[in-house]
């Protein structure tokens, strides 16, 4: 996380808040010359410190996921845009009747061979490269979204999550993974993280209420919002 922290792609669009401030768009492009991803994808190595440290703060909400679901009844769990498989391995070493597959980028699944197979899991996870922004993400009968949506603006969110509920089978279930924003302006450390993601990629994090709308637009039925020790929600819905 230090490591990610202080690398040009996120010092340098925050080295120009003032300008995002009055503009209202991210620093990034102008910045780094290229969006936030894009920047990771031509430079690796800063890349593989941003996926480690995903990895890491994943960690964090893993063991509050798998206790908060019960994943027994799914045949196969994918984690979309899951990185490094950390909250995956968690839900499927709880749940040991599950398969999992790992969707994300093809330079983060080659990231992440080694550290699935260390995990012992590679009979039981598959990892299929692909854009969530695309027709390609694998059938399955849960899906989990973890710290993926607030990267996004509402137009991109509404993008991914048809694709994923394209994808759906009949009643599927998704497992929203995100620190929800309060509905009264009170003081909060997701608020700060709102303006981080707004400085870096024009995201933004949401309210219960936001997150029903965006669900709702686009055929998932919110069915409940649990706040865990962890600081994150786990945010359920079922397709429509």
């Amino acid at each position: 996380m230090a490591i990610m922290l202080t690398a040009p792609g996120h010092w340098r669009p925050w080295g120009d808040l003032f300008t995002a401030v009055q503009t209202g768009r991210a620093t990034a492009h102008k910045a780094l010359g290229v969006n936030l991803w894009e920047h990771y994808v031509k430079n690796p190595e800063e890349s593989s410190h941003f996926d480690r440290a995903m990895g890491s703060f994943s960690s964090f909400a893993a063991a509050d996921v798998a206790r908060l679901h019960d994943f027994s009844a799914y045949a196969r769990v994918v984690d979309v845009g899951g990185s490094q498989g950390v909250l995956l391995a968690a839900v499927l070493q709880a749940h040991p009747s599950c398969r999992g597959i790992l969707f994300d980028l093809p330079h983060v699944i080659d990231g992440a061979r080694a550290r699935v197979e260390a995990e012992g899991l590679g009979q039981r996870m598959d990892l299929v490269a692909g854009s969530f922004f695309e027709p390609v993400i694998p059938a399955a009968e849960a899906y989990l979204l973890k710290h993926i949506l607030h990267d996004w603006d509402d137009a991109s969110s509404t993008a991914i999550l048809r694709q994923i509920h394209g994808a759906a089978l009949p009643g599927a279930r998704l497992l929203v993974v995100e620190m929800v924003m309060p509905d009264g302006g009170e003081p909060s450390r997701t608020a700060l993280l709102d303006l981080n993601m707004f400085v870096l990629a024009d995201g933004r994090e949401r309210t219960a209420r936001e997150y029903e709308e965006l669900l709702a637009s686009t055929g998932w039925a919110l069915e409940r919002i649990t706040p865990a020790p962890s600081g994150v929600s786990l945010i359920e819905a079922r397709k429509r």
